[in-house]
């Protein structure tokens, strides 16, 4: 087989070999897949530069079986110029590709969206909400979307009501009872999710508490890497500075 003129990111590469790499790319037309860059780590070779994550690239490949050989990358667009929480999300993005996403199961409004929010992660506000719709399209994309129209009991949901979200189930009326277990969110939250709009604050912060524990529970509680290190780097700021040394005496 040969594919010609490919949008696709790199998601991942390890060595290969003393002159090679490895990569996991995500593709609009063939999904995530695996590719054999042969001599993409020597000095010489006109691909070292582009086979980076986070830039949009046209690619080439041949053959058959789990590794097809890359034969040509260019890039297609300017590396996403991110800044630190920015980038750390865009590891995050891609860690959820790597877990959720079959090999080969094209998902093209997957595709449009990553490379979309690729462009909104600086911004606070803007990168939150933007977060959330990645992560509420990417578990449509997979079969694991949400119910956010309607109770698990079929009634609509109303706006200023309190739910409790379960991840098998969907919503369900808040009785107040603290041990009923799910996620405790508001029916406005779930409709502003579902229209991909989160313009309020309390929708931004319930959406991602929603969210994080159903991904958590479709990977059977395992937490991911990325989520791992931002929580580090979090401790680390929290962390005050070590004391430094006595200042000198000024009259000697």
């Amino acid at each position: 087989m040969r594919v010609q003129a490919q949008p696709g990111y790199v998601l991942y590469a390890r060595p290969y070999s003393e002159s090679s790499w490895v990569l996991a790319v995500f593709t609009r037309a063939y999904g995530r897949i695996g590719l054999l860059a042969k001599g993409a780590r020597r000095m010489e070779s006109r691909v070292r530069g582009v086979l980076r994550p986070f830039v949009p690239l046209v690619m080439d490949w041949s053959g058959r079986g789990e590794l097809p050989y890359l034969n040509h990358a260019e890039a297609a667009g300017a590396f996403a110029d991110l800044n630190r929480d920015g980038l750390l999300c865009a590891f995050y993005m891609n860690e959820l590709l790597l877990k959720f996403l079959p090999r080969g199961d094209p998902h093209e409004k997957l595709f449009d969206c990553y490379a979309g929010i690729l462009k909104r992660l600086d911004g606070g506000r803007t990168r939150e909400a933007a977060l959330r719709v990645y992560e509420k399209i990417l578990l449509e994309e997979v079969g694991y979307g949400l119910v956010l129209d309607r109770e698990a009991g079929g009634a609509s949901l109303a706006g200023e009501k309190r739910y409790r979200y379960f991840p098998e189930r969907g919503a369900v009326a808040d009785a107040g009872d603290d041990g009923g277990g799910g996620v405790c969110v508001h029916g406005r939250t779930l409709l502003a999710l579902g229209r991909e709009d989160l313009s309020g604050p309390g929708e931004r912060e319930e959406s991602k508490r929603l969210l994080r524990a159903v991904i958590r529970h479709h990977l059977g509680g395992r937490e991911l890497n990325s989520r791992r290190f931002m929580r580090r780097i979090r401790a680390l700021e929290k962390t005050p500075p070590p004391a430094g040394p006595p200042a000198a005496d000024a009259g000697g």
